[in-house]
């Protein structure tokens, strides 16, 4: 197959997989405890949900606050009262979900706002492609098979977090939003295509398929819910889509929260 029809197969495959999906908490909870093992080789201690990915934002850093209060562990000044900024309801959802979760071993939680174990697999996984289809044809396939609406969405989200997050928050937004769901997509179609490499990531390519959002953090899972609203997955989709609304309200659309 040319690297051409390599980049068509794939854009066609993004066109139609454009869509909101059904919630379900127990298939998408099983989907990300299999990305975690896979990074950690273990579970980890919290699972929570949230409404929005505002809300996760939020969520990502107060995990592991919350969990530490509970071993006894002093907070930094700059973190005392970190949770009054949080939308109405987040901290005592968060509370309830963790309380349900405590685990046997209890040890601290680093506050992290990135996932270095994610960074190295996808790096490998992205290695293996080069390596078995040539950089530049690697590249190509990359970087033209993104269709504009999930590169759109991304942008309509980031500038959503931006306007909604208080800044010493905004470092905990979804960094990947939908570009990882892309990366899975990406990944998941070369392996079918007989790419060599990618088996690692496999488990992210089944989470793609029933969440967009998610932090998986040391010690921890914050996986968003679906949007309610719906992204029309033609190729000649006007933007902006309809607005994608979360089940707590929070609303984007062509980048600005409504």
């Amino acid at each position: 197959m040319s690297v051409d029809e390599l980049c068509e197969r794939l854009r066609t495959s993004f066109a139609r997989g454009l869509g909101v999906r059904r919630r379900d908490r127990a298939e998408t909870r099983a989907a990300m405890l299999a990305v975690y093992r896979a990074l950690y080789a273990g579970d980890p201690d919290h699972v929570v949900f949230v409404s929005s990915p505002l809300a996760g934002a939020f969520a990502a850093g107060l995990v592991p606050l919350f969990h530490n209060d509970s071993l006894g562990v002093s907070r930094a000044p700059a973190d005392l009262g970190a949770e009054a900024a949080a939308p109405a309801g987040l901290v005592e959802d968060l509370h309830r979900q963790m309380t349900a979760s405590i685990p046997l071993v209890r040890h601290a939680l680093p506050r992290g706002r990135e996932n270095l174990a994610e960074d190295r697999l996808w790096s490998a996984v992205y290695a293996a492609v080069e390596e078995s289809l040539g950089r530049e044809a690697a590249e190509e396939c990359y970087v033209t098979t993104f269709h504009q609406d999930f590169l759109q969405w991304d942008e309509a989200i980031m500038d959503g977090l931006e306007n909604d997050l208080p800044d010493d928050w905004y470092g905990y937004r979804d960094v990947f939003s939908v570009s990882r769901l892309c990366d899975s997509r990406w990944a998941g179609i070369l392996a079918e295509l007989g790419v060599p490499g990618l088996e690692g990531w496999q488990p992210f390519v089944e989470a793609a398929r029933v969440t967009d959002h998610f932090w998986v953090r040391p010690g921890y899972l914050v996986v968003c819910d679906p949007a309610e609203g719906d992204v029309d997955g033609r190729e000649d989709s006007a933007w902006p889509p309809p607005a994608l609304r979360w089940p707590d309200g929070w609303e984007v659309c062509g980048g600005a929260r409504r």
